[in-house]
């Protein structure tokens, strides 16, 4: 039986990184989303990202936000900003929306320059398709000449009877306002002409409001029967209380009346009379009924001609105790107006300003002195001019509470510093936080104020409820029981897989003089291994060496002859030697060889990642923060060749990550190490878990322990180098506390 004496020379293969390096990781990849930039260990959009404004060193107060890469404050003096905006020259404006200028028309929403609610893009401009005659319910969809667009629909721009006044439509055989064709108004009610809405603004039979509120009739047309029509005929002008319709002169009140043969329309009361008109103190209201001695006829009732306490002049009667026009009895007229000559006009000290309501602009804080003279927030209107509201202040150009405003705390001007708040009138740190050298900070995390004022946390350490801790601790108790939920405790070697299945690939077996070397040629993926296997006979000392394609030496061994041989050579997806040639020489004697050289497939290969940021997340048990997982390194190594593997875990709070390696060697003359290296999220190294050395099998364990109330995220770089090919592989386990 021959005794087998197991010698592995490590040759690699493979890629173009990492060969000759030991460095430490860098902290993220460069290879961020577009617009992002690489701020230590993550990607941040230097234009919103508070923590990293403008540059990755810059950081907002927290009562500051990010915007177009500067900070601004998150509310203004006078109004409360929502979330995800901040105060833009003393306004609210979307964080994606400030330094954005839209051209006439449009607006900014989300970062884009939009059309405005209620419009719609047609080619390049901003739309309302319900009133747009080029586009009437949708792009493109013109009206046709002599029509115009209301919600959504062409409608001839006059009726046949009358014309109609800009902004109406003629709807259902009346002029209406386009604001107003379809809305349906209960009793008492009428469709304003500016909004499209039901209000009360008294009688719809004015030349202000013909047929609904604010439907004023054209120059030159008088409303009848709430309907405008022209004032005058062709040829002839009409009388006071007439328009003209179908080119006869007809009282107001009878357009559209039709009496019986024999009768004719009242133009005082619009009603059929055969007696004439319906007014008069002999037929009032109807023919044969006459008024009593001190009384007098209107709106076709009797009225008496004085009040028991006021005498009326010669064109009022009394109507409840007062004395009213005979041409407003009956007229009922909104707020702020009086009826005069028939017509409701707006009172003194009020006015319409281009709606239909009449404004008190001693008190209306859209109009107060004057039509268009707006209030600013917080601002009434008191006496016709702007105040602040209750207990406000006028401070600069707004009004501020200078109870709570922390821009103007006690008095105007009196800005709080260093993430005060305003209570009271008085400057002082929000809840839970301590004034330490001017700056609100939270002793109970703050490094530079750590318990309290100017208590400074060391470099290693961070403030963890009000004391200097240092968060993490690399600690030598492995405690495997601790861990014992986690299958991968003992190690699953066999996770890494076994060998394949081999192929030949030549044979040594002739003579080898110590003046002639011989050599084979071989040809090797880089996910396989060379074995060499037989017996060396002879006599002397033997070099069994390996090259690259260049001709240069990777590795070499050497030995006594007269021993059976079982050396592998390995390659990998490192940029290390490629075995491209076996060369057997003698030092002394000649060599007698019966060698197999064979190509054997490895299982498995190395998942290195250049940077932390690429690191996949260790696995975690099914619902569960506990961390169980394992990795394998089958990346084997030769020279100084070295070769990272980088993984990420998050270790629950106060518990430690317990980490156990198995390394694999095919050599006990050569030797090479494993360690395995924990960093923080900013690429700053931690410590050395795990320094594993050694040469045939070797074990090593190690444990990393989270100091903190907080879950903590931490990368562990795996580092594996060999001399002269000793090392071949690696088992890790990794799981945490119970």
């Amino acid at each position: 039986m021959r005794t087998l004496l197991a010698v592995s020379l490590v040759i690699v293969a493979g890629a173009t990184q990492g060969c000759g390096e030991n460095v430490p990781p860098a902290a993220v990849a460069s290879g961020c989303p577009a617009g992002q930039s690489v701020c230590g260990p993550e990607c941040a959009d230097l234009k919103t990202d508070s923590n990293h404004c403008g540059s990755c060193s810059t950081a907002c107060d927290p009562s500051e936000a990010c915007a177009n890469g500067a900070c601004y404050p998150r509310d203004c003096s006078s109004e409360e900003c929502q979330p995800n905006s901040v105060c833009f020259n003393a306004t609210c404006v979307e964080v994606g929306c400030v330094g954005v200028t839209c051209e006439a028309g449009r607006q900014c929403a989300g970062g884009r320059c939009l059309c405005p609610e209620g419009r719609t893009e047609c080619g390049t401009a901003c739309v309302e398709l319900e009133f747009d005659r080029q586009n009437c319910g949708a792009c493109d969809q013109a009206c046709t000449a002599g029509s115009a667009c209301a919600k959504g629909r062409c409608y001839p721009m006059d009726c046949d009877t009358q014309t109609c006044a800009p902004d109406s439509v003629c709807f259902d055989d009346r002029c209406t306002p386009e604001q107003c064709v379809g809305t349906s108004c209960p009793n008492g009610e009428a469709c304003e002409a500016a909004t499209g809405k039901c209000t009360s603004c008294g009688p719809l039979t004015t030349d202000r409001n013909c047929g609904a509120c604010g439907n004023a009739c054209p120059p030159g047309s008088a409303c009848g029967q709430s309907r405008c029509y022209p004032a005058d005929c062709a040829g002839w002008t009409c009388g006071p209380g007439e328009v003209c319709v179908e080119n006869l002169c007809t009282p107001k009140l009878c357009v559209a009346v039709s009496c019986p043969e024999g009768e004719s329309c009242d133009p005082h009361s619009g009603q059929c009379s055969s007696c004439g008109p319906l007014t008069t103190e002999q037929d009032c209201g109807a023919c044969g009924r006459s008024c009593a001695a001190g009384e007098r006829c209107a709106a076709g009732e009797c009225y008496p001609r004085h009040c028991p306490t006021a005498t009326c002049d010669a064109a009022s009667v009394c109507v409840g105790g007062g004395c009213i026009e005979v041409g407003c009895v009956g007229t009922t007229c909104g707020t702020n107006e009086a009826c005069r000559a028939g017509e409701c006009v707006c009172v003194d000290g009020t006015d319409r300003c281009g709606g239909a309501s009449c404004r008190l602009l001693a008190t209306d804080a859209s109009h107060c002195g004057g039509c268009g003279q707006a209030c600013g927030i917080n601002q009434v209107c008191v006496g016709s001019l702007c105040t602040c509201a209750g207990s406000l202040q006028m401070c600069g150009t707004s009004c501020a509470d200078v109870e709570v405003d922390a821009s103007n705390c006690g008095t105007c001007g009196r800005a709080c510093p260093g993430g005060q708040i305003c209570s009271g009138g008085t400057c002082q740190c929000p809840a839970g936080t301590s004034l330490c050298g001017g700056t609100c900070v939270d002793v109970l995390t703050d490094n530079l104020h750590c318990g309290r004022c100017s208590v400074v946390c060391g470099d290693t350490q961070s403030c963890h409820a009000g004391s200097c801790t240092t968060p993490f601790s690399s600690q030598t108790n492995f405690n495997a029981s601790a861990v014992s939920a986690c299958s991968r405790f003992p190690l699953e070697l066999s996770a890494c897989g076994a060998d394949a299945s081999s192929r030949l690939l030549g044979e040594l077996l002739d003579p080898v003089p110590s003046s002639t070397p011989v050599e084979l040629a071989v040809d090797i993926l880089p996910t396989e291994r060379i074995d060499v296997v037989g017996l060396l006979g002879g006599s002397g000392n033997y070099h069994l060496s390996a090259y690259n394609q260049d001709g240069l030496l990777v590795t070499t061994y050497f030995g006594s002859t007269g021993a059976s041989l079982d050396l592998s050579f390995y390659g990998s997806n490192t940029p290390c030697a490629h075995p491209a040639r076996i060369r057997l020489s003698a030092s002394s004697g000649t060599l007698s060889p019966n060698l197999q050289v064979n190509a054997v497939e490895r299982p498995g290969a190395n998942t290195a990642g250049p940077t932390l940021a690429t690191a996949p997340t260790l696995a975690t048990l099914p619902n569960s923060d506990q961390v169980c997982d394992q990795i394998c390194g089958n990346a084997d190594l030769s020279g100084a060749c070295v070769d990272h593997q980088h993984v990420k875990v998050v270790i629950p709070p106060l518990k430690a990550l317990d980490i156990e390696v198995i390394a694999h060697w095919v050599s006990t003359f050569y030797s090479g190490a494993i360690n395995v290296t924990a960093y923080d999220q900013q690429g700053v190294r931690i410590a050395e878990v795990v320094n594993l050395t050694g040469k045939a099998s070797a074990h090593g364990t190690g444990r990393l322990r989270n100091n903190t109330a907080l879950p903590q995220i931490v990368y562990l770089d795996v580092t594996e180098w060999g001399t002269g090919g000793g090392l071949k592989g690696y088992n890790i386990a990794f799981a945490t506390e119970q």
